[in-house]
């Protein structure tokens, strides 16, 4: 993520555009877009990706310059929260939610604060709206733009603007110039954030656009899955020896002991006892992790499998043969294991012969 001060982004559309794709930033707050009613959102679209743009208003007492336009990468779900939306002669706030599967929502703000904006009320309000997100419950802050509030300097300015990130438990995670000129260096563009521990990296890059520099942060890649390998086995969940012995014995062989072909004698002979077989013990996919230990096979899944079943068959109906049944399936599966390893073990302490590398 980053935020860039642009000073007029319909000018720079192209090397925006440019910037966004070589970069590979899943998003980008321009503040000072400079944008207003009179510019068509689509001048400003970036394939690729989606757009949120909040124009200076006449609230601020300003028609010129302000505004606030941001890119969200099209792979993600963004939200624009309108309603918490704010444009005053104090600062300029774009509000959206990031919504991933299985975490908690991140509330991510781009803020244009102009150097005339009165600081005090600025932190006011943002306190208040770091309190109304945290009553909500859990959840991942971001604030990202230009304060124009110098990082490094040490003004009593700067000091209250940090006491008002301290108390909102925020850390800014810029902590060079993002502004030099040839009399000044200032870290006015900040990232503010109440999970810095999410984050790799962090600084600014100086695109060339304005005389500002671009701050970014990069937030750290989730756990990739691990790879899944289906097998098909047989399902031995809702096996019972006696059902399955009782239709064996039911079974018409005549066709079978009457047929003269041998060959069509034993394609009849597997085709009626699968009928029977997959009734009880059906084919299923079942799934193998590409880590998984190399003693373990299907037939083991599917013991794994009967005990599970046999074990909430006795927590469901807790009798005496129901729990003979649930002992014995752990015993079969336990035998199955200690089984299976001994001989993974002794094959491959065997192949290794003569290579102790190998065999540690």
């Amino acid at each position: 993520m980053g935020a860039y001060n642009i000073r007029s982004l319909r000018g720079k559309i192209s090397d925006v555009d440019t910037l966004l794709h070589l970069s590979g930033l899943h998003l980008l707050c321009i503040t000072e877009s400079w944008t207003h009613s009179e510019i068509d959102t689509k001048e400003l679209n970036i394939d690729g990706y989606s757009i949120m743009r909040w124009d200076r208003s006449f609230e601020s007492n300003k028609t010129r310059g302000g505004g606030i336009v941001i890119y969200t990468s099209s792979k993600y779900k963004f939200v624009e929260m309108s309603d918490w939306h704010l444009c005053t002669p104090d600062m300029a706030c774009l509000w959206l939610k990031l919504e991933l599967k299985a975490t908690r929502p991140t509330y991510i703000c781009g803020v244009y604060r102009p150097p005339s904006g009165d600081l005090d009320n600025f932190t006011y309000v943002m306190e208040q709206k770091m309190l109304d997100i945290y009553k909500e419950g859990i959840a991942d802050i971001i604030l990202l733009g230009d304060f124009n509030v110098d990082w490094l300097g040490r003004d009593e300015k700067t000091k209250k603007y940090k006491n008002f990130v301290k108390n909102s438990i925020l850390s800014q995670l810029i902590s060079v110039p993002t502004r030099v000129t040839l009399h000044s260096r200032t870290c006015l563009d900040h990232f503010l954030t109440n999970r810095p521990e999410l984050y790799v990296t962090s600084g600014s890059i100086n695109p060339g656009l304005s005389d500002h520099q671009l701050v970014f942060s990069t937030r750290k890649k989730a756990k990739p899955c691990k790879e899944v390998t289906f097998v098909q086995a047989r399902s031995y969940i809702r096996f019972n020896d006696r059902n399955f012995q009782r239709d064996i014995d039911d079974i018409d062989w005549s066709p079978v002991l009457t047929e003269p072909c041998v060959e069509t004698a034993t394609n009849c002979f597997l085709t009626t006892l699968n009928t029977v077989v997959d009734r009880h013990a059906p084919m299923k996919m079942m799934k193998m992790r590409n880590h998984a230990p190399g003693w373990l096979n299907t037939d083991y899944l599917a013991h794994t499998e009967e005990r599970a079943y046999k074990s909430k068959m006795f927590d469901n109906n807790p009798t005496a043969e129901n729990l003979e049944a649930k002992l014995e399936s752990i015993e079969r599966t336990a035998n199955l294991r200690r089984n299976l390893q001994n001989t993974f073990f002794r094959d491959a302490l065997y192949n290794c012969q003569g290579d102790s590398k190998q065999k540690w």
